[in-house]
């Protein structure tokens, strides 16, 4: 079963996403640079959060969240840490999206579409 939904799943985040940046510029008559410009930072960003968590996050983490805590706990600290680094890296690579590649893409349209 999973053969058939692993693939579905990433078809469907693929297709959503595409019709998505469709609509949106359609409906708002913009240019798919904006769109572009948006998945090229969070691909920027996971380029650089991804090994952030492997190499450092990861082995931190194991060392502050020790076996005594409970499993609730650890978990809460666990998806507490991942949560913040994502930010961190996500909100970064839109910073400097907007500061230097889509410095007038000011409206909320725009800001949707990026």
């Amino acid at each position: 079963m999973l053969y058939f939904t692993y693939p579905l799943a990433g078809l469907l985040i693929l297709v959503l996403a595409i019709g998505t940046g469709v609509v949106l510029t359609r409906k708002f008559n913009l240019s798919w640079r904006l769109y572009a410009v948006g998945a090229a930072a969070f691909i920027a960003s996971q380029i650089f959060h991804i090994p952030f968590n492997a190499w450092l996050l990861q082995p931190l983490a194991q060392q502050v969240v020790s076996p005594a805590l409970s499993r609730t706990q650890s978990l809460l600290i666990s998806a507490a840490l991942l949560g913040l680094s994502a930010g961190l890296f996500e909100e970064a690579a839109r910073y400097i999206a907007y500061r230097w590649w889509v410095k007038d893409a000011r409206s909320w349209a725009r800001g949707l579409l990026l």
